[in-house]
């Protein structure tokens, strides 16, 4: 996890949501708790290389050994739209994990996505 939290806070996939900064944060929880993704209260916070950024760390899997994902959600805040960066990193060392990891981390916003939009 420490590993994930040193990596440059725009890794991973990009997307700006047109809302309120709570809300935005709330769907992120949710969406990795339904994807499977379990936290820690001190696996999320303000980053302090950016005090407008909040982190959320949260694996799944680790406990089976070998196998296991990290996802970091990144929140940059502003008043009317926050840019949400998701990083996903298989524990697993094979070639084809990189797409995997992408398809991941695109679930991760299509989660987000759907509460944000949600009337």
């Amino acid at each position: 996890k420490k590993y994930m939290k040193s990596r440059p806070l725009d890794a991973g996939i990009k997307v700006v949501y047109k809302a309120e900064f709570d809300k935005v944060k709330r769907a992120a929880f949710d969406s990795l708790i339904e994807r499977g993704y379990s936290y820690k209260d001190d696996d999320f916070g303000w980053d302090e290389r950016n005090d407008k950024a909040l982190f959320i760390n949260s694996s799944k899997g680790l406990a089976l050994g070998t196998t296991g994902m990290y996802a970091r959600v990144v929140i940059e805040k502003t008043d009317k739209e926050q840019t949400v960066y998701v990083l996903v990193d298989t524990k697993a060392s094979s070639r084809d994990s990189n797409a995997a990891d992408e398809d991941a981390a695109r679930g991760i916003h299509s989660g987000i996505e759907k509460r944000v939009t949600a009337k």
